[in-house]
C-alpha cells in the first residue's frame, strides 16, 4: 500500500521479507557517517509484534522509518498501547512530521489509546533515546545509538516524557563498597550463595535467568513477559564476550534471587571499562540488599584486573538500581528518554 503525498515524497508500508523493505533498511545510510554505521549498536526492528514499517522515500530514496508494533503485554485497563521502534530519520521537518504524523493516525485506527516511543516492541529490545548533548561523545558497549535530533522530533509532534533513564560512571580507581566478603558471610549464613555464572552449562544457566527475570521484571515499568525461546536467541550470542567474574549469581535453597550481568566495554579506546548492564533481585524483604553485594562484588574484581572506569548502565529513575548507583557508586554520565502520547478517540 502506498500513500502519495506529492508527486516526490511518499508514505510506503512495507514487511520484512517484501521486496520494498529494501528502502527500509537504506534509511541508516541517509543519516549516519561509515564509522557509526560500522562501530555502532543501532535501534534494531525485532519482528515480535510487528504490525507494520512505514518509510518515506523522496524521489524513491528513503529518508525516514519506523516499526509500529501492538503488543497486547503492554494493554492496560482495557487501553490498546502501540509502540513506535527502529526509528531513523533525516533531520528536516518534512520528514519527521510526515512519519510520526502517519505512525499517529495508524496507531489510531487500530485502536491504540496510548503510543510508546522508541521501542521496539518491549523492554527487552531497544527502547528510549539517548538525550543529553554529549551522547555521542562516548558511547560504551550495549548502548543503542541515535541522532541526537530524534527526541526533538517527538517533542515538536506532542510527546511527553513517560520515564527518564540515567547512566552513571565511576571513575575512582579505589574500591569503596561495603567490606564484601563480610557481606557474603552473612547472606552466606543464611543459606544464600553467591557464585559465579558457570560457562561450561551456558543454556542450563540462561533458562534459570530467563524464569528468574520474568518474575523479577514482572512489576517493572512497561514489563511484558519474554519466551525462553527468544531469551536465549539474545543471550546465547554473548557467551564468547561473558567473563564469570562479572556475571555473577545469587542462590538460595539453589533457586535464583538475584543476577548481575557486566560486560567489558569493547567500545573503548583506552584503558578499561565495565559495563553494569543487568541488576535485579527477587523481591521479598529478606533478599534486601542481595542487589548490592553483587554489584559490588563485580566491582570489586573489577577493580583487581585493572578496570579504571565502571558505568551502571541505563537504569529507570525510579529503581533500586539508580538509588544505588546515586549512593554509592558514581556520578550521572548520560540520560535517555522514553516518550508517550495519549491519542484522543
Amino acid at each position: 500500500m502506498t500513500q502519495l503525498i506529492n508527486t516526490s515524497i511518499k508514505v510506503i508500508q512495507t514487511m520484512p521479507g517484501e521486496d520494498s523493505f529494501v528502502h527500509f533498511k537504506n534509511v541508516p545510510s541517509q543519516i549516519y557517517n561509515k564509522k557509526e554505521l560500522e562501530f555502532f549498536q543501532l535501534h534494531q526492528l525485532e519482528k515480535e509484534f510487528l504490525k507494520v514499517c512505514l518509510v518515506v522515500l523522496e524521489n524513491e530514496t528513503a529518508k525516514a522509518r519506523v516499526g509500529i508494533y501492538f503488543n497486547p503485554h503492554l494493554n492496560s485497563d482495557g487501553k490498546v498501547v502501540a509502540a513506535l521502534g527502529a526509528y531513523e530519520c533525516v533531520d528536516r521537518e518534512k520528514y519527521w512530521k510526515l512519519i510520526l504524523k502517519e505512525s499517529i493516525r495508524i496507531c489510531k485506527e487500530n485502536g491504540a489509546s496510548l503510543i510508546i516511543g522508541p521501542m521496539s516492541g518491549s523492554t527487552w529490545n531497544d527502547y528510549r533515546f539517548m538525550d543529553n548533548v554529549n551522547a555521542q561523545e562516548d558511547v560504551f558497549f550495549g548502548e543503542a545509538y541515535n541522532s541526537l535530533a530524534y527526541p526533538g522530533h517527538f517533542r515538536a509532534s506532542g510527546f511527553q516524557i513517560a520515564a527518564s533513564f540515567y547512566s552513571f560512571i565511576d571513575k575512582n580507581p579505589e574500591f569503596r563498597g561495603v567490606a564484601v566478603e563480610e557481606s557474603k558471610r552473612s547472606f552466606e549464613n543464611n543459606g544464600i550463595k553467591i557464585r559465579s555464572i558457570n560457562l561450561d552449562s551456558y543454556q542450563e544457566e540462561l533458562k534459570k535467568i530467563h524464569r528468574f527475570c520474568n518474575e523479577a521484571f514482572s512489576t517493572n515499568f512497561l514489563f511484558s513477559p519474554i519466551t525462553q525461546e527468544n531469551f536465549l536467541d539474545k543471550f546465547i550470542p554473548l557467551q564468547p564476550i561473558m567473563d564469570p567474574n562479572f556475571v555473577l549469581l545469587a542462590e538460595h535453597n539453589n533457586k535464583l534471587v538475584g543476577v548481575v550481568f557486566c560486560f567489558h566495554d569493547f567500545y573503548i579506546k583506552s584503558g578499561k571499562r565495565l559495563v553494569i548492564k543487568t541488576l535485579a533481585r527477587k523481591n521479598e524483604k529478606k533478599y534486601s540488599g542481595i542487589g548490592k553485594l553483587l554489584s559490588h562484588v563485580a566491582v570489586k574484581n573489577a577493580r583487581e584486573q585493572g578496570y579504571e572506569d565502571i558505568v551502571h548502565a541505563l537504569m529507570h529513575m525510579d529503581n533500586f538500581s539508580v538509588r544505588l548507583s546515586k549512593k554509592s557508586m558514581g556520578v550521572e554520565f548520560k540520560n535517555y528518554s522514553l516518550f508517550k502520547m495519549d491519542i484522543d478517540k
